[in-house]
């Protein structure tokens, strides 16, 4: 899937993402990330959505986002409440959508000039 350009000098969008690669700026990333737009990070533990933990979600809110976007992978999963606590504690917002749809949420956002970053899973392997 291609998602919409959005030209923004220096800030990182989500260009592509297909089968489970996600294309920020021109890089190739084959597993799950975090992107913000400033920084990627590469190899973010959890692949797939049964694979989060609590220290993921804190990992997520140290970020002190305004908004956390995070992509479940080819179906839209729910985490548990527990999982959530450490965004709530943070006061951050957060939206839980499949990662196609995560993708361009989080080029909307960035480019509206908002705090925001996305935890992107992989899909799972058929």
């Amino acid at each position: 899937m291609k998602l919409h350009q959005i030209d923004l000098a220096g800030v990182n969008l989500v260009h592509s993402f297909r089968s489970g690669k996600f294309n920020i700026n021109n890089t190739q990333y084959k597993q799950s990330i975090i992107v913000s737009a400033d920084n990627v990070i590469e190899n973010w533990k959890p692949q797939y959505f049964n694979q989060l933990t609590i220290q993921d979600f804190e990992l997520l809110a140290s970020f002190d986002a305004e908004i956390v976007i995070l992509g479940t992978g080819e179906k839209l999963r729910y985490p548990s409440s527990d999982l959530l606590e450490p965004l709530r504690k943070q006061k951050s917002g957060f939206e839980i959508m499949n990662t196609e749809a995560a993708c361009r949420t989080y080029n909307i956002l960035i480019g509206d000039g908002r705090n925001a970053i996305a935890a992107l899973l992989q899909e799972p392997k058929h």
